[in-house]
This record gives structure tokens, sequence and C-alpha cells, in this order.
């Protein structure tokens, strides 16, 4: 008797197997059945006592036996003793054949056929449902007369085989069930088994083991790579999910060998994991014996050499079944068993969005804004998506919902409003809490300087809840849980400077080293300015080796590669507003773009418009990105959908230069902020540095638009860079006397990728690998000004109202937080609020209606004309405002209106 040894796995994780197994076999069984029947028509099953038909899906005993019986009509049922004893569950026992079913095998070269003519086992007389017939003369009649005949049997395979879990598999397929569950061996009658079918059965064989079914568990949901043999036999290796635990029931299985169960903090590692949640990609870095290294997330094969790119894991998810998606996410709290058929993550969801750019199914199943849906708080508004199988589904907006530290999640916890960024993080966790890499606790964010504080906690609660779900569930009741965190460490920009200051050789100073990014991604451009110096000696920062010391940060919110591609394809489209017109074409806005007069019917938010859009983006990005492209002359015929959702021609008159230069003007009123925003940031620290370090971040520094605004491509003295600095230098505020002296700027070229070590220092790596450089107990310490005298992130906005047509600031940017100004006077009970994000606003004069500006009609319907209108700072994007008599009047107000600003 065979030794069996026990195991058990979560039952919930044991449903998903067994049903991922049994699809896996059916379909298996589908390509085996289709080989064997374009091989052979006859098999030989059990060495020759069964022989399988696959033409009529008949199975026939192999060994009739050849005793004399007499017919029904003359013995009555002792012709029985002649049929196969034999059960098969679901279909029955086996029966005499009819006449056709006999007579066809005896004429195609069945396996029995012996003797003369068309005799089996050297007999011609064979016993049919109603008479015996004789095989020498198949057309004649049934015979019902007494006489000696044979009896052969047979059993029909017609209906679909039933599953012992009640599954159905339906077709040919279903023949051979029953014979590789029961381990059979199949010969083929005139042919062998080829080497494909062969490792076919073999794998049939062994699929619904214990072994067969977990040796896809981490294939099926994130496709890495599937376990081997070592990792369940092997005394050191083993496998988490065979650990006991009591947070959810277990199915208890038996297989022929033992199967190493292993505790999972034995694979805990003492490593911090930095992460760069982007706009368009998200960074994952770890380092691991003083050694950096970069994750690759969602690729198609493992196995591929890696390329610089694929560090760079875009920020998106493919739905292509919500419903099952989201029933394997609520099926267990830890490591679920999602299907990678349902829901695809990051570079394969990217790619598919890639190839696929006039299919709008596929781009409303692709969900590409993630970072942008979190700062969306109008629960009226939700989110929709439209998975592949044309079913939409809403997302709420973004909640706060922390898990509470040591304590593990419930079912209560899992089953809440979807959140999208959640499964985002459970998707990176599940790739760096791998089974071949080791389980990691300690989890450290940035964040753009301009996030508000609510936003990151809701952040860094959707990430704390998906990377908490991606450990192992044993691991959730052992002590070392409670070392588990996700916290947020720096600002994106000073993650930056920490990275490419070392990357550059760029050596700290006693008095500091000045340096300014200018970190230009695909979302927005983020400013940040700083000194790099050496600790102060005498102080507590004498533990430390270096100093990054955080002035200011600023930005340019709609100055990114992906919103430039967008207005690129939004002026093509107002160039061609009669081709739309006249076919119906809509289209989007852009968030920074004026609205066309006279296109209100055709500027639209609809799955058609937001499709054109993504279409003529994908058609228009070479002459952003300076690629060779399909633009030949200046015409570009297109298929876009109309508003009645159907495809139609459409040629569409571009002009390259016109678009280059618009990307040129647009891109050096980037830089004018970015130089206005550096002063300030420096005066205010009363510093004048002589020299500062531009440091250029995020992918779209690479544009040679950019190379040659900033001077890399030319003589620096004539660049743009240089001359908007004099010009700013050399005119003085109406504070100074004299202009301030012009610093030298050193501009670096962007960081490329190395071939010879894929995981150093590039535009976009930057801030992760940065991020680890300022992790506890690294070397360098992080002082930000900007977080002392504030509960939030800095006021990123500058507030005012109009007087005689021009803009009036009065409340700028990183003002301080709950410090009443007087913004002006109301007419009518109503008040023109004006505000700009952009730093050129604090110093030019901005008409009114000008593109950086945005204006709102507040009403105090309750307040006569002449009375004042004041307020205050309480978060990086809204003020407070009141309106009375006077200042002496503000503690009695009893009406304030709280005011975003977008």
């Amino acid at each position: 008797m065979s030794q069996t040894f026990e195991l058990s796995i979560p039952q919930p994780l044991h449903h998903s197997l067994q049903a991922h197994a049994e699809q896996d076999y059916a379909q298996q069984l589908n390509t085996l059945a289709k080989s064997l029947s374009n091989t052979s028509r006859y098999w030989m099953i059990d060495g020759d006592k069964l022989i399988y038909d696959s033409k009529t899906r008949l199975l026939w005993d192999g060994q009739p036996k050849t005793e004399t019986y007499v017919s029904p009509a003359q013995s009555g049922d002792k012709y029985k003793e002649g049929l196969l004893k034999r059960k098969m569950a679901g279909y029955g026992e086996f029966r005499l054949p009819n006449k056709i079913e006999l007579t066809d095998v005896a004429s195609n070269n069945f396996p029995l056929r012996e003797g003369q003519y068309l005799y089996l086992k050297n007999h011609r007389w064979w016993m049919v449902d109603n008479g015996y017939i004789h095989l020498d003369n198949t057309l004649s009649d049934i015979h019902k007369n007494t006489g000696g005949t044979r009896v052969i049997s047979v059993l029909p395979l017609a209906q679909p085989y039933v599953l012992s879990t009640g599954i159905e598999i339906k077709g040919v397929a279903a023949d051979l069930h029953y014979f590789i569950g029961q381990s059979l061996k199949f010969n083929a009658h005139g042919s062998e088994l080829t080497d494909a079918d062969q490792a076919i059965l073999v794998s049939l064989q062994h699929s619904l083991t214990p072994v067969g079914l977990l040796k896809s568990i981490d294939w099926i949901s994130t496709r890495l790579p599937p376990l081997d043999q070592r990792r369940f036999f092997d005394v050191d290796q083993g496998l988490w999910e065979l650990v006991p635990t009591g947070l959810s029931q277990r199915i208890d299985l038996t297989h022929s060998q033992p199967i190493q169960a292993r505790h999972p903090r034995l694979d805990i590692r003492d490593s911090n994991v930095a992460i760069d949640f982007g706009t368009s990609s998200t960074v994952v870095a770890l380092r691991e014996n003083g050694r950096d290294q970069l994750l690759r997330i969602g690729v198609q094969d493992y196995y591929d050499s890696p390329k610089a790119k694929d560090y760079e894991n875009p920020t998106v998810l493919e739905f292509i079944d919500f419903e099952d998606m989201l029933e394997e996410w609520h099926s267990a709290v830890y490591r679920p068993l999602l299907n990678w058929n349902d829901i695809h993550c990051s570079h394969e969801a990217k790619e598919s969005l890639r190839k696929n750019l006039t299919n709008s199914r596929m781009i409303s199943s692709v969900f590409a804004r993630l970072k942008q849906w979190a700062l969306r708080d109008d629960p009226n508004k939700p989110q929709w998506i439209t998975d592949r199988q044309g079913k939409q589904h809403s997302i709420n907006t973004l909640s706060e919902r922390n898990p509470i530290k040591g304590q593990p999640l419930t079912e209560a916890d899992i089953t809440a409003d979807f959140d999208p960024i959640e499964l985002y993080a459970w998707f990176l966790g599940m790739n760096i809490n791998w089974r071949q890499r080791g389980i990691f606790l300690n989890y450290y964010m940035t964040f753009p300087v301009a996030y508000p504080v609510a936003t990151k906690q809701k952040i860094l609660a959707s990430f704390r809840r998906g990377l908490q779900r991606s450990l192992p569930e044993a691991l959730i009741e052992d002590a070392t849980f409670n070392d588990f965190k996700v916290e947020e460490r720096a600002s994106e920009p000073a993650a930056f400077a920490a990275a490419a200051l070392n990357a550059l050789q760029i050596k700290p100073t006693i008095e500091g080293v000045a340096y300014a990014v200018f970190d230009f991604g695909g979302g927005t451009t983020d400013f940040d300015y700083g000194l790099y110096r050496e600790p102060k000696a005498g102080s507590d920062e004498e533990a430390w080796e270096e100093v990054i010391e955080h002035f200011g940060s600023a930005g340019d919110k709609f100055l990114g590669g992906e919103n430039l591609v967008e207005n690129l394809a939004y002026q093509v489209f107002c160039k061609n507003i009669n081709e739309c017109r006249s076919n119906k074409i809509p289209f989007t806005l852009p968030l920074d773009a004026i609205a066309l007069t006279g296109a209100e019917m055709l500027i639209d938010n609809t799955q058609a418009a937001q499709s054109n859009t993504t279409m003529l983006m994908a058609k228009l990005r070479p002459i952003w990105e300076s690629t060779e492209h399909e633009i030949n002359g200046e015409d570009l015929s297109l298929s876009l959908f109309n508003h009645s959702n159907e495809l139609t021609s459409c040629i569409l008159e571009i002009n390259q230069q016109d678009l280059r230069d618009w990307l040129t003007e647009r891109i050096q009123l980037g830089i004018n902020n970015f130089l206005i925003a550096m002063k300030k940031s420096f005066d205010q620290q009363q510093r004048q540095p002589s020299i500062i370090h531009i440091l250029l971040g995020g992918n779209s520094c690479r544009s040679d638009i950019v190379r040659e605004l900033f001077g890399l491509d030319d003589n620096a003295e004539d660049s743009y860079l240089q001359q908007s600095l004099e010009q700013l230098y050399t005119k003085p505020t109406p504070e100074q006397l004299y202009a301030d002296p012009i610093p030298e700027l050193m501009v670096h070229q962007p960081l490329d990728s190395n071939d010879e070590n894929l995981h150093s220092a590039t535009t976009k790596t930057s801030v992760a690998l940065g991020l680890l450089r300022i992790c506890p107990n690294e070397p360098i310490l992080v002082i930000n000004h900007s977080d002392t005298d504030a509960e939030d992130s800095p006021f990123q906005f500058v507030v005012g109202t109009h007087r005689r047509g021009v803009f009036k600031p009065t409340i700028l940017r990183n003002a301080p937080y709950h410090e009443w100004v007087e913004l002006g006077v109301v007419r009518e009970g109503l008040f023109a609020l004006l505000y700009s994000s952009s730093p050129s606003a604090e110093i030019n004069e901005l008409a009114r209606g000008h593109a950086n500006l945005k204006e709102k009609s507040i009403r105090f319907s309750s307040s006569p004309t002449g009375h004042r209108v004041y307020a205050h700072v309480i978060a990086p994007n809204v003020i407070k405002l009141c309106c009375v008599a006077s200042i002496n009047h503000l503690v009695d107000a009893d009406y304030v209106i709280e005011e975003v600003l977008a």
C-alpha cells in the first residue's frame, strides 16, 4: 500500500486553484483530443482492454468474449453475460451496438479485424441490439432466428462529463477525462503519440494533485514564473501557504510525497523598499547588502533580458472582466488568487493600449490616471470603467481607510468600496514579496510637494492595505508583522536631488552647494531648491554625513509631457474644426486650454471624445518626443468616432512647425516660472549663491526642445535659460534699490540609463533610488523648511482680484496658514476672485482673462456694496473667505465660505 502525506491550504485558495486547474485541464484535454483525432481514429486504452473511436466517440470492449450466444429473441438476457461489466459515472453501462455502429467500425480498419473480409476476432456473426448480423454481408437485413453469435459491447460518450466539483467539461475533451483521471495509458492504433501529446498527457495526470494545483500559484495572478520541484520537496525551501493559521478555514489534502511548508518569517529581509508612485510610471527600488536594485512589474516574460525601460513600470490597470476580478479580490483577505486573464497591470496593460488605439472598448477598459484620480474629491462624480466585456462599473472617490497597525485586515476591510490604488499596490507587493526574493516590511514613499496632507494620507492608506494583502497569511499572526509600515519619507524632488547629486559626483561643502531641480514629468513639472552641505559641527546633525537643506518648492501643474501632447491634439482639432463639424467628431478640452468659440457641440468628455483624443495623441506624440513618425507632409488620415460612436474617416491638416513652436513657447513659460520660484526661494532664506546646479529630472527633460532651451545643445550663454535669468535679476523689486547679483547656472545633462548597470540613477529612477539614500539608518539628513510653519503642504496658488483689468495678487505662494488678508470689496453682493498656480503671476502684470488666470464669482448675498472680503489659507489648495465691514469685525463674521482652488 502506497504511503500518503497530509498537508493543508486555505480554503479560498484551494477553491481558486481548483477552478483554475480544471479550466486549464479542460483546455489541455481539448488540445489533446483534437490531436488524437487527427493522428488516429482508434486509440487503445489500458493496454488493449478498451478501444476509443475518436470519430464517433464510442468506447468499445477491446477484449470481447468469443463464446456463442443465441439472439435475445430466443434466450432473453442470457447475452448480457458477454457484456463488459464496467460502469462509468455519468455515462451508464456498456450495451450492445446497433447495426450501423458495428458495420461502420468493421468497414473502417477496426483494431479487432481478423480473418476474412470484415471478420472481427476471426468471427463473422455478431449480435446487435435487436438481432444479429453477418459481417460478410453488411447490407443484409438483421437476422432474428436462433443462431450462434458473439457479443461485443460499446459505450457512447456523447454527454459532457461532470467533474466531482460540479463543473462540466463539454466536447471531445470530456471523452478523455475518465481515462486521464484513472491514469490510463493511451496507445495509437497505427501511429504513435507525439512528444507534445505525451507531454500534455503527463501534465494532465498530475494537474489535479497538490503539486499540480500549487505550481502555478504565482503565475496565475502576476505571471511570475511557475514553481519548480525544488520549491515543493527541498527542505531548505517550501511554501508559505502550507503553514497553518487561524485567519481562514483550511482544507486538507494528501500527496504521495511530503511537501515542505516554510514559515514566512524565515524569508524576511532587513531592507528598505522605496516606491515612487508616479503619474505615468512607478519605480520600485530596494537596497540589499548595500546594493540598489530596481524591480520590473507586470512584464510579459520574466525570463527575457531586462532593459532599462522595464524598470519604469506604467501606472496602469486594464480591466478585462471586472466582475470576475472583483469576486476573486473579495474571496480572500491575504494574497487572493486573481486571474491575470481578468486584470492586467503595468507593462502588459500599457502594451494592450498601445496596440489597440482604434478600439474604443479597449481604451475605456484601461485605467491610466490612478494618481490624478486620487486628487478627485467630488463624491457625485465617480470614475467610470467599461471592461472588455462591455460592462460599466463606477468607482467612488478615494477615501482614507487606514488599517490598524499590527492588526489583521478583516472581510469588512476588503469588501468596502473598491480602490484601484489598493489593487495596484497589491500587484507591486506581490512582485516585491515574491518567494524567490523574500519578504519586505519597510516601505517608503514620496509625493509632490504640492500634494495636500489629506490626499497623501489617503494614498498611503491604500498602499498600506494593498501591500499588507500581498504578505503571506502566516506572517500576519507572527510578532514580526508589527514591524510592517508604509510611510512618507520625502518629497519627490528632494529624493531626486539625493540621487542626482550623488550620480553627478557633486560633493557637499561646509557652506553648501546650491541646487535647483526641474522635474519635468508626465503630469506636472515640480521645482525644488536647496543646499547640499556637510553637517554643522557641534549639532545634532553630526549623526549624519551629509545634509540636504530643502528651502522651497513650486511647480507648473499643467507642464507635463502627457498634457503637452493632449494640447497638440486639441490644437489640431481646432485647426480642423470644419472637418470635425461636418463629421460630428467630438474631442476633449485640456485642463489648461481655452475653449474654442463655436465648438460647444464638439468639446465633450464622452467615451468617443476621449478615444479620439487618445488616438490623435498617439499620432502626434513623435512631434513632442522628436522621433521618427508616421506624419508625412501636412495631412493625416485617421479614423475617428462620431457622436454615434461610429468610426469615420477624416483627413486632418497638420502644421508640424506650428506645433513645435507652441511646444517651445509653453516650455519657455515653464522655465520662467522655474527661475522666478528659484529666486524667491533663495531670497526667503537670505541666500545669494554664486553657483546653482540645475538638475533635470523626469523623462520629458530628454526632449530636444528642453535641451536646447537649457543650453545643453548650444552655447549656454545664448540659451533661453540664460537670457531669462539675466532679465529676472536685472529687474529689481520695489523693495530693492539695486538688482541682485546674477548667479551662474550650471546645467547638468539629464541622467541617462547605463547598459552596464541597469539599476543606475536616471531621470525617472532617481526619485526611488534617492529615497533609498534618505531612508532610516542612511547617512543623509533632509531638512525641509517648508514643513516648519504649516500643518499641511505649502500653499500653491497666487490669489487676488482685478483692478482696471489687471490681476492684483494679495495671497502669494507659500503664504502662512490662518492669517487673514484683505482681497478687495464686494459689489452688489458679488466678489471677483482671481487666482493662478503660475509663479509668474506674482511679479508679472497679467490681464484679466489671461490663460494663466482663473476667475470665480463669489456671492455674499447679505453683504452690502463696499464691505470688504478677507481670506486665509487652510490647505494647499483651499482658502476661507468672509465679508465684513472692516477687519475689526472679523471676530464677529458668521458667514464663511470655503473655496477649493484647482
